[in-house]
């Protein structure tokens, strides 16, 4: 699952310039992006990429917000690990 979802942002960052923004935060915030929703810090932290403090949950929204068409890979890896992890498989399939 964790090579899918690379493998996705990789191509996704393929489509912008090296020095866009977008593509910045692609390639800075790649372990909050595969981080467990569940286990996201609540603590704020500066980002220097949008240059200001967040909370990681702030700064995945905003990573979404440039680069929209990643949240519903995003979406379905967090389901995926989610059942995965606590291994509900009866109702996942249905």
């Amino acid at each position: 699952m964790n090579r899918a979802l690379k493998q996705t942002r990789i191509q996704i960052m393929k489509q912008f310039e090296k020095k866009s923004l977008e593509y910045r935060v692609l390639k800075y915030y790649w372990k909050l992006i595969q981080k467990d929703r569940r286990k996201l810090s609540p603590n704020a932290f500066y980002s220097r990429t949008f240059r200001e403090t967040l909370t990681p949950k702030e700064c995945l929204d905003k990573i979404f917000k440039h680069v929209p068409q990643l949240e519903k890979y995003y979406n379905l890896y967090q389901l995926l690990l989610f059942h995965s992890q606590e291994k509900i498989s009866n109702n996942f399939l249905d």
